[in-house]
């Protein structure tokens, strides 16, 4: 299979080290209707001139956990920033849940009866997701927004662009709404929010892919990172900066095989997870007059989900 294209930029070699949250946790729905979540977590550390190391990275993701059944029906699956969970059932109608992954608990079972129905008239197919609640739904070429936050917020509904039917799929996360076309390509448009985080308009549009048609199910994580599932069941791994639109180098790694079963993919967030720094700050050290910032080891400790720890560098 020829791997989708992105452009990259040396910059991204001399970036700054990260680790994905560990409250992250991919949400796939199998073809006998199972929800399962799988822990996953990546750690990056740049090249370094001084140590004359190159740039790093590893990926996983973790053993399945049960999370319920009964799914085979719902058409899309949707998690916002938040973690609060959207799912769109055979007849359109739209229900919500809030934070259930923090709100389960390790074996909890959540069924697709246990959301809570806020809507009819829901496409499957070209839904998509942003900041605390946003959805974008592409209707007979016409893009709308909406967003649910204890209720329906104003403006709910409104046109927010036109000619958006030549995209085959939907997906985001904060303010940045990614597109994939017709003919392969990957667009990623940028959006504006108001102090409530309702939305108030696009600012900036690019493509930054080509080659996305592969890919069966698309979901975007946290930090720009992206997940893209192929009919064959492999599992790609993707990072973006959403500021200066350049792929992190590891970009395009396989990380997880055999998936072809997958019917649904989302990335929720188990937010029971709290962090604890061994070292509250870092130390700046000066060596031959250059500054060096050492690592600093932290730790995340989820009621609901396994310890993590990683290094973030800084």
């Amino acid at each position: 299979m020829k791997k989708p294209l992105f452009a990259l930029s040396l910059l991204a070699t001399f970036a700054a080290g990260t680790a994905a949250l560990a409250d992250e946790e991919l949400i796939v729905v199998r073809s006998n209707g199972a929800l399962e979540r799988h822990t996953t977590g990546y750690t990056y550390t740049p090249a370094s001139w001084w140590y004359h190391t190159p740039a790093a990275w590893s990926a996983s993701v973790g053993a399945a956990r049960a999370g319920g059944s009964g799914w085979g029906d719902v058409t899309a699956l949707k998690a916002d920033n938040k973690g609060d969970l959207y799912a769109v059932q055979p007849d359109g109608q739209l229900r919500h849940y809030a934070q259930p992954l923090t709100r389960m608990g390790n074996e909890a079972q959540l069924q697709p009866g246990d959301l809570t129905a806020i809507g009819t008239g829901w496409s499957p197919t070209r839904l998509g997701e942003g900041l605390d609640g946003t959805l974008f739904l592409e209707s007979g070429g016409n893009l709308l927004w909406y967003r649910y936050a204890d209720g329906w917020q104003p403006g709910t509904g409104s046109q927010a662009g036109s000619g958006w039917s030549g995209f085959t799929s939907l997906f985001g996360h904060n303010q940045a709404l990614f597109g994939i076309a017709a003919n392969g390509a990957l667009w990623k448009y940028t959006f504006q929010v108001d102090q409530s985080h309702n939305f108030t308009g696009f600012d900036s549009s690019a493509q930054v892919g080509v080659g996305w048609d592969v890919f069966a199910h698309v979901a975007t994580g946290f930090d720009g990172v992206i997940y893209g599932l192929t009919a064959s069941g492999d599992l790609y791994w993707y990072k973006i900066d959403l500021a200066t639109n350049t792929w992190n180098e590891f970009s395009g790694r396989v990380i997880a095989t055999g998936w072809s079963d997958v019917t649904l993919l989302a990335v929720g967030r188990n937010q029971s997870c709290t962090h604890s720094a061994y070292q509250a700050a870092y130390d700046e050290q000066v060596w031959w007059g250059v500054i060096h910032h050492p690592a600093v080891p932290e730790h995340w400790d989820c009621t609901n989900a396994p310890g993590q720890s990683f290094t973030v560098y800084q």
